[in-house]
């Protein structure tokens, strides 16, 4: 039997049926040559057995299977008798005419090879690991969160700051920030300049100094398509007026209607752009301030009419962006760096895309209005749902708001902030210097 070892083959048995692999080195080999007592040994390295113990098995083979030869190998059990050779014969040709294979590898080994099982996870182990990355991303998912915050946070700074330089171009272009406009009734208008007789408010004003001067000339009043141009502005959005953790950029539900041109245009446009900042219009609303020059100026002859009632209304407002007028260096008493410029406006979650909020249902390019003019006559607020702050700072951000001041510096201001700090910081002319702490 031993000049027959070095050619033995083992594998799994099928039945009464045995398909041979090569020979484990490690294989422990019981023979048999008859029914009775086997040896049971180990093959050497020249394929010889090592006679170890003797026991008795019984097996179920083919009758031209004699003698037997069975082999054990490490981690699993073959059995692989000793064929006679009549049955290499058959077995030869069953080889031969088996054409299904399976590659395993870089293997190609008989359909019914039986390949070494691999390592495997019990369920335990399984349910512990998914337990652990589950323990992980829990852990993880609030830093990630408050890291994609910090970034929308960033962005929001920027914009801000972005638009405190565009104002102060235009400051030294026109000597003047630009106009807080007339009212929520106009668009605004490139022919009208910079002072009182703009009825756009800062966001039209500051288009060219935000690379935007295409869009600014839309409602040139001598082009033959004014109205349809004066809709294409109304609808467009700008990324840079929109805070990234509140809403993107779009067009929003909700119409309005306005006037724009000499002879004051009718328009209506819907859905239509709209900003999560403000202007400072100071630290006290009024509505008649504002009811005086929107709702009666019907057409530019009557605003011109009405120089004296314009500037007037400009006189009584304390913060940078006065309604009919803009707001020089020199009337800011309190010093540019103590001064608020703009910031962003508190906003009910529920309506930020519906234009349900009347504090957010007109356009970005009109002329003075609670949509992107605020007040410091109370404390900021973070955004909450259903309840409604149409003249107040806040933010979607926790903490506080995003504000730059006529300097061009950005902070952020706490919504705990004293309401008297705050008030001074919105008055460009009480007297009073604060310095708030970030």
């Amino acid at each position: 039997m031993g000049a027959f070892m070095p050619d033995l083959r083992w594998g799994k048995s099928e039945g009464s049926v045995c398909f041979p692999e090569k020979l484990h080195p490690e294989a422990v080999v019981v023979a048999s040559v008859d029914p009775g007592p086997i040896t049971v040994g180990a093959a050497g390295p020249e394929g010889v057995l090592n006679v170890r113990e003797a026991r008795s098995v019984s097996a179920c083979l083919p009758d031209y299977w004699q003698p037997a030869v069975a082999v054990v190998a490490p981690g699993r059990t073959g059995c692989c008798p000793y064929p006679g050779p009549e049955a290499v014969r058959k077995e030869r040709e069953a080889r031969s005419e088996a054409t299904a294979s399976r590659t395993i590898g870089n293997r190609r080994q008989p359909l019914c090879a039986a390949p070494h099982p691999g390592p495997g996870f019990t369920l335990v182990e399984l349910l512990v690991v998914i337990a652990i990355i589950g323990m992980l991303v829990g852990l993880l998912l609030p830093a990630v969160q408050q890291a994609r915050e910090a970034a929308r946070n960033m962005q929001c700074c920027n914009h801000l700051k972005n638009m405190g330089q565009a104002c102060l171009n235009h400051e030294s272009a026109h000597r003047v920030f630009p106009s807080g406009g007339w009212g929520w009734k106009w668009l605004g208008d490139p022919d009208r300049g910079s002072g009182w007789k703009q009825p756009g408010a800062a966001f039209y004003g500051m288009l060219p100094y935000v690379e935007q001067m295409a869009l600014y000339q839309l409602t040139n009043s001598s082009d033959s398509n004014l109205a349809a141009n004066a809709k294409v502005l109304a609808q467009t959005p700008l990324s840079l007026y929109n805070c990234p953790s509140r809403r993107p950029a779009g067009t929003f539900s909700g119409g309005t209607s306005f006037v724009v041109g000499p002879s004051a245009t009718g328009v209506s446009v819907s859905p239509i752009a709209r900003t999560d900042y403000c202007e400072n219009g100071g630290d006290t609303y009024f509505e008649h301030y504002l009811d005086e020059i929107s709702y009666f100026l019907k057409s530019y002859t009557s605003a011109n009419a009405t120089e004296q009632k314009v500037l007037a209304v400009k006189q009584k407002c304390n913060g940078m962006f006065a309604q009919g007028g803009g707001i020089s260096f020199q009337e800011i008493r309190d010093g540019s760096s103590n001064t608020i410029l703009m910031g962003e406006k508190y906003l009910n979650p529920t309506n930020y895309t519906t234009g349900s909020d009347n504090g957010d249902n007109e356009g970005i390019f009109m002329g003075h209005d609670k949509d992107i003019c605020r007040f410091a006559g109370s404390l900021p607020y973070q955004d909450r749902a259903d309840y409604a702050a149409i003249t107040n700072y806040g933010s979607a951000h926790s903490g506080g708001f995003n504000a730059t001041f006529a300097d061009g510096s950005t902070r952020r201001i706490s919504y705990s902030v004293d309401l008297s700090n705050f008030k001074n910081l919105c008055n460009r002319k009480d007297g009073k210097v604060v310095i708030i702490d970030n």
